[in-house]
């Protein structure tokens, strides 16, 4: 573990904060060391994620996911085939199938 660790800090992902940096100056560091690894390994990454641990993969997926939907139109006069209409056509603007 400690291998690991210390590739982190030579990274600059642990140890604090640098001098000078703020929160969002950090987390957009770390968020383009994300985006470049992924950009490298994402699609066998999450593959690999996806068949050897799937509550994972999950969990990131659903992280990932809005936490709200957010409906413009007043749903409390529609009857239970519109209801079940308008789920669907908010998951399907989702892609979530």
């Amino acid at each position: 573990m400690a291998g690991s660790a210390e590739c982190a800090r030579k990274n600059g992902l642990l140890g604090g904060r640098p001098k000078g940096a703020t929160g969002a100056q950090v987390k957009k560091k770390i968020l383009e060391k994300w985006e470049k690894i992924f950009n490298e390994k994402g699609v066998s990454i999450l593959e690999d994620l996806a068949e050897k641990n799937k509550t994972e993969f999950m969990k990131i997926g659903v992280s990932l996911s809005p936490k709200e939907i957010d409906f413009k139109t007043d749903l409390s006069n529609l009857t239970e085939e519109q209801l079940d209409d308008a789920i669907k056509n908010a998951l399907n603007s989702l892609e979530i199938r």
